[in-house]
């Protein structure tokens, strides 16, 4: 899913970016290695892509005013900090993958449902190696400009939208 951002009012990417160079790093030294291994862009895209993951999932809830959506901005602002503070690590998907496949009660379940059920465990295990592996699409376009490979500039301006939005924001919300 590549998310689209209203960018000519607030770019996401350069303001994570700025961010992250201000809070995640002390001294010139560090900052100068973080910007030496493109730390900052590759947080921004990870914290902007999380972001627009939020955004999306309120849209599909339906969450598609203004105040809905400053509410879970506010949400967000709010566990963030202790989200990322008690942020352990990534585990392996599979144990739990399976422990859901080989549920007895899944012989229970009438057959369309049991269809859907491994058809959802069979896609989720593909996302969750596909999540490790593969690059947002931000990381992809950076990626493809190392090897001199471009996209035209406003290529996604015109991408019909997948989730959309409700109400535009107004200026005095902004």
């Amino acid at each position: 899913m590549a998310h689209r951002f209203d960018s000519d009012k607030y770019d996401p990417y350069s303001e994570a970016a700025q961010q992250v160079e201000s809070h995640a790093f002390a001294g010139p030294d560090a900052l100068d290695a973080g910007a030496s291994e493109n730390l900052y862009s590759q947080l921004a895209a990870a914290i902007v892509a999380a972001l627009g993951d939020i955004g999306a999932t309120a849209f599909r809830l339906g969450l598609t005013q203004q105040p809905q959506i400053q509410g879970v901005a506010e949400a967000v602002a709010a566990v963030a900090k202790p989200t990322i503070l008690s942020y352990l690590g990534e585990v392996d998907p599979e144990p739990a993958l399976r422990a859901l496949e080989q549920d007895p009660r899944l012989e229970t379940l009438s057959a369309i449902d049991q269809d859907e059920m491994k058809r959802e465990i069979g896609q989720t295990r593909q996302l969750e190696d596909l999540v490790l592996r593969a690059r947002r699409l931000p990381d992809l376009i950076d990626f493809a400009g190392t090897m001199g490979l471009r996209i035209p500039e406003g290529a996604l301006d015109n991408s019909p939208y997948i989730i959309p939005g409700g109400e535009l924001p107004s200026p005095e919300t902004q």
